[in-house]
């Protein structure tokens, strides 16, 4: 559905990604950027050097004001290559509350041509005045896709191995 509204020139500058931890945030973001700047989806976009795309991870637990702010000048800098520019901050809800307040003014003042996602597993942790500038984006928690990927990926015997230990 989103790639659906981006199609159709609908696609809001920032979006808020949340899922239960490990669902899939950070891998929608990744698929979603690399889509938007025309590269293949089957890449990491972390390791990507690509001069239209700034990803931003915790550094430990945290992320710091000043890469936030690193990712606020490239937001307002010219696009390279690509028809848009992108910049994802990876776990937002580990941003210190100096960073957070540094990106709502990015957020308050789009750059043309810049989308910026968020991933989260805990929005409750963000600033509300973030959340309120961010469409969301909910992945919803599948068991039933889960339990089918599993028992295709794996024997019975590795997720007896893996699950059933006692």
């Amino acid at each position: 559905r989103v790639l659906e509204v981006y199609e159709q020139n609908r696609l809001p500058h920032a979006l808020l990604i949340r899922a239960s931890e490990g669902w899939g945030e950070a891998e929608f973001a990744n698929r979603l950027a690399l889509s938007l700047l025309g590269r293949e989806e089957v890449a990491d976009a972390r390791q990507l050097a690509h001069p239209d795309l700034k990803w931003l991870q915790p550094e430990g637990s945290v992320i710091k004001v000043d890469d936030v702010r690193e990712l606020a000048t490239f937001a307002v800098g010219t696009r390279q290559t690509a028809a848009c520019k992108v910049a994802v901050v990876e776990s937002a809800e580990l941003m210190n509350p100096n960073a957070a307040n540094a990106l709502l003014k990015t957020l308050e003042e789009p750059p043309p041509d810049t989308y910026l996602l968020l991933t989260t597993s805990r929005p409750a942790r963000l600033l509300p005045t973030i959340v309120s500038r961010c469409q969301t984006v909910t992945i919803e928690r599948d068991n039933a896709a889960a339990r089918s990927w599993l028992l295709a990926s794996w024997s019975s015997e590795e997720i007896e191995d893996k699950f059933f230990e006692c």
